[in-house]
């Protein structure tokens, strides 16, 4: 039996394979990968596959335990808004006023008026309008209370 293999320049004209190029066409056959300059045949692809799914899988394990922690606290806060400083808004509520760290996107403006904003842009609260902001004790330390969940002047159902 002939074995051919294409020049690669014209696809047409396919020229016979010496001996010597018999050894390299091996890794021509669809059914052949090449890895790391080996050609692995079927049965050696079938080891290669546990290999790469537990690789992903180290992979992925370590890149998850870099993000942080996505819990959420489940207290709600009631009070109402108020101006805190020249940059930040807190809740007078019925122990006192509390600083809150707001939820990621979420805005204050204090000129001309307090307003909170959502991560939309969207008005969520107005100065002293009745405010329900659910989380809890703030980890950091940095304020009283950590706001995740639900912010807004509806109490929840």
């Amino acid at each position: 039996m002939r074995h051919v293999v294409s020049t690669g320049l014209n696809p047409l004209a396919p020229t016979p394979l010496r001996n010597d190029d018999r050894r390299l066409n091996k890794c021509h056959r669809p059914w052949v990968v090449r890895v790391m300059s080996r050609c692995l045949r079927p049965p050696d692809r079938l080891l290669l596959a546990p290999i790469v799914v537990v690789a992903l899988l180290a992979v992925g394990s370590t890149a998850c335990s870099l993000l942080p922690p996505m819990s959420c606290p489940g207290a709600l806060l009631e009070g109402r808004l108020a101006p805190h400083g020249s940059d930040g808004a807190l809740l007078i509520t019925e122990f006192g006023p509390q600083s809150v760290r707001w939820p990621d996107g979420y805005g204050v403006e204090t000129s001309p008026e307090l307003v909170l904003r959502d991560q939309f842009g969207s008005v969520v609260a107005r100065d002293g309008d009745p405010i329900y902001v659910g989380g809890g004790e703030d980890p950091s330390g940095e304020r009283d209370w950590a706001a995740c969940g639900r912010v807004g002047t509806e109490p929840p159902n």
